[in-house]
């Protein structure tokens, strides 16, 4: 069937219902029966009349609502969707600053090279800062960043100070990342 067929359809289904049963007809039963005689034929029309438009209304209602249920359906699904591209988006990122942090570097390193490699740091840190503010807001991006409270390690295979500081700053910011994948708390509330 069409969607005027439908339509039609569910209207006539209401009317009925409507001219054959409920309050409305009980009184006019019950007036009828009082007075003894049936319902002058215009005042009848006119009661099938609001029977119908109402009618018209409840199918439309009928139809609005069940719109309205399946627009929720496909906010959650889309919902689910974008929270399954953030977690991937967040766990690229902590892999990538994996690689930074299992990076072996030589006791030998000039400072050059060293410094190349703290950039690269840096610039991992940044454009995963900025990604997450992008496509999860400002309050995670700022959850991400945030490093107090958080233990620092010596590790073994640190050939500075400077370069366990580095170490630690890759740990604390991949704990974050982690923290944010679990949970979606930290996302931006929707609009």
């Amino acid at each position: 069937m069409n969607s005027v067929t439908l339509f039609l359809w569910e209207v006539v289904t209401h009317w009925s219902g409507l001219m054959t049963g409920g309050i409305v007809i009980a009184l006019l039963a019950m007036y009828e029966h009082w007075r003894g005689q049936s319902l002058r034929w215009g005042l009848f029309l006119v009661i099938a009349t609001c029977a119908f438009i109402a009618s018209s209304y409840f199918a439309w209602n009928d139809e609005h609502e069940k719109r309205l249920g399946a627009e929720k359906v496909n906010e959650r699904v889309l919902a689910v969707r974008d929270r399954q591209a953030i977690k991937a988006m967040l766990q690229r990122y902590y892999t990538d600053g994996g690689k930074l942090f299992d990076r072996q570097l030589d006791r030998n390193i000039s400072t050059d090279e060293f410094n190349a490699y703290v950039a690269n740091v840096n610039q991992w840190a940044l454009y995963s800062s900025n990604g997450i503010e992008q496509t999860i807001g400002i309050g995670a991006k700022e959850r991400f960043l945030d490093t107090s409270g958080q233990p620092s390690f010596a590790y073994q295979k640190a050939i500075s100070e400077q370069h366990n500081n580095v170490l630690n700053y890759i740990t604390h910011l991949r704990h974050n990342l982690v923290v944010l994948v679990e949970s979606a708390a930290w996302d931006k509330p929707a609009e």
